[in-house]
């Protein structure tokens, strides 16, 4: 199977059209008809943004069954090592620091994990995601990594998720209204709310389940 096969396929499982995946992850319907037709790759951006939107490793979209999983957690009984999923979650203004740019995985115990997360799925569906800009202050500063757990996609409960929307990842508190509108909520006041009236114009990544703070002293 190609890389155009294998995205083909992803975009076959959510029944989207060559329109429709490009204007979720940013680029032409053009653009996603020249790789399901092999005749081009999808560059570094546009790679992580297909291995987010679709929750699948970039590694499978490149190289398939035998690419390592780069994108699931690996437990071993006593440790789990959580990878990088995203350099980036729009908080607002993006302004990733320099010295999270080398968070690519976190090993911890399971035990502490478990006493600190809220509930998750799966220790496998963890994944890192780092965020820029001060929307979600002061619950995720810009900077910060937080954890999400990419078996969560269903908004059932009032929390705040990673997800895609007008091709670009954010972490935005989301809230459904009993009418089906959708409404993304920035914990900084500063920022207003979005509505959006279909849940299909985003794309969940996950819940997340825990935020760390990373900062000088």
């Amino acid at each position: 199977m190609t890389i155009g096969q294998r995205i083909k396929k992803l975009m076959e499982q959510k029944g989207l059209s060559t329109r429709k995946l490009g204007a979720a992850i940013g680029v032409s319907g053009v653009t996603v008809h020249q790789w399901v037709t092999d005749k081009a790759k999808p560059r570094e951006t546009a790679l992580a943004n297909l291995s987010a939107y679709f929750g699948v490793p970039a590694g499978w979209i490149l190289f398939g069954e035998d690419a390592p999983l780069a994108g699931s957690s690996i437990d071993d009984g006593e440790f789990i090592t959580i990878p990088l999923l995203s350099q980036c979650a729009g908080c607002g203004n993006m302004s990733l620091p320099q010295e999270m740019r080398g968070v690519q995985m976190l090993k911890i115990t399971r035990e502490w994990f478990r006493q600190r997360a809220a509930f998750f799925t799966s220790f496998r569906n963890l994944h890192i995601v780092v965020a820029a800009g001060d929307s979600m202050e002061p619950t995720i500063k810009d900077g910060d990594f937080v954890i999400i757990d990419s078996g969560q996609k269903d908004l059932r409960a009032d929390a705040i998720y990673s997800l895609y929307y007008g091709g670009g990842i954010y972490l935005k508190r989301v809230q459904r209204h009993p009418n089906g509108h959708i409404l993304l909520i920035s914990d900084n006041a500063r920022y207003s709310p979005m509505e959006l009236a279909e849940q299909d114009t985003i794309n969940i990544v996950g819940r997340v389940v825990l935020a760390f703070n990373a900062h000088k002293v």
